[in-house]
């Protein structure tokens, strides 16, 4: 089961915070990742989740046209930007198939580091050959920025 974490595309930051709206260069950028996603990272979530600010929905279709999942589903409450990851944390847990979160900072990135964090000795990030896994250090703290395996680049 893989769990795609996807961060809305940019939005209006002159509208009010629950109307903020894709602008031209936010729809650009996420058309050129939903082509990657479709062609070369093959991804196919069996659901798309996202909250209900509008951006998020319309990040959630834009992707949906593209790798066409199943279902789309508009969450109403535990993926707003200041949300506790708890409850996705648990929801992570008991999920079987693909899916997709469309969200929102700081959640994602709480939800993230919720999920990978180990209390045992095991990997909390999968290398593969060849792979590569970019980490960042800002603010006195190491952040997983980005990683890519030869899997999704054929």
């Amino acid at each position: 089961m893989k769990l795609y974490l996807v961060q809305h595309a940019k939005a209006d930051v002159k509208a009010g915070e629950t109307e903020r709206t894709l602008t031209e260069e936010g729809i650009a950028e996420l058309l050129k990742i939903a082509s990657f996603l479709k062609i070369h990272a093959r991804v196919s979530p069996h659901t798309i989740f996202h909250s209900e600010k509008i951006r998020a929905k319309q990040t959630a279709d834009i992707l949906a046209e593209h790798i066409t999942p199943q279902h789309i589903q508009e969450v109403p409450t535990g993926l707003a930007p200041m949300d506790d990851p708890g409850e996705w944390v648990k929801k992570a847990n008991e999920l079987t198939d693909d899916c997709m979160i469309v969200g929102h900072m700081p959640h994602l990135s709480k939800l993230a580091t919720t999920l990978l964090e180990r209390k045992d000795d095991k990997m909390s990030i999968s290398f593969r050959n060849s792979g590569v896994v970019c980490l960042q250090y800002i603010d006195n703290d190491w952040t997983l920025l980005w990683t890519v395996i030869p899997e999704i680049l054929k």
